[in-house]
């Protein structure tokens, strides 16, 4: 049950940071101009589609879920230590070839707020399914 809680809360995590970096890249770039106005919604789900390919090709997915399923941190800054690391270490060799330097370095310090951000969140969300699992296992016959 413990895997399943973990693993839930790290696509928990993901998913936000997905949804939250695509705002972010938003906020940076703006409306995209080249195509006429699509609207913001439009925009927005364009970047997080970005997001997802970064999360997927860049080796992001991966070694999130092998730090979350095999460190066991025993201090909770350690974890969010550990994803926003791993966030800036990706970002950083993903967006490298970019010729924006201003703009890569705002969506690396901003997108690893957001991983802590998101992080945190996860650790809360964990603490209590482990906590209401914990009562359930207690309370049975």
């Amino acid at each position: 049950m413990l895997m399943v809680v973990r693993l839930g809360v790290w696509l928990i995590e993901r998913v936000l940071e997905v949804i939250l970096l695509g705002f972010l890249l938003y906020m940076i770039f703006g409306e995209e101009k080249r195509i006429g106005w699509v609207g913001p919604i439009q925009n927005i789900a364009r970047n997080m589609l970005f997001v997802s390919y970064f999360v997927l090709f860049s080796g992001y997915a991966i070694t999130t879920i092998i730090v979350a399923l095999s460190a066991r941190f025993q201090s909770h800054l350690r974890h969010n230590f550990a994803n926003v690391a791993l966030y800036i270490v990706h970002s950083s060799a993903f967006l490298i070839s970019s010729d924006q330097s201003r703009q890569v370095f705002a969506i690396v310090v901003f997108g690893a707020c957001i991983v802590a951000l998101t992080s945190l969140v996860g650790i809360a969300l964990k603490q209590f399914c482990e906590s209401h699992c914990a009562n359930r296992e207690s309370k049975r016959p």
